[in-house]
């Protein structure tokens, strides 16, 4: 019989790499730890991260966001 993973919720922190968003060192190191977990995220989480990354783009690195990817 499989052992059931553990669950986790995480936060927006651990969204964001996913988003190419840079994020601290401990946020990034515990991302390959999910592998062995069940994780969850909270779609205003989801949401919370879109906004980061719009928040962030401004200059040269508009064109992406402006373009829709």
């Amino acid at each position: 019989m499989e052992r059931a993973k553990c669950r986790v919720l995480i936060d927006t922190s651990f969204l964001l790499p996913a988003l190419g968003v840079e994020v601290e060192k401990s946020v990034m190191s515990a991302i390959p730890l999910f592998g062995r977990l069940r994780v969850y995220y909270l779609e205003a989480g989801l949401l919370e991260a879109l906004w980061k990354v719009f928040e962030n783009c401004s200059g040269e690195q508009a064109g992406p966001c402006r373009d829709g990817y």
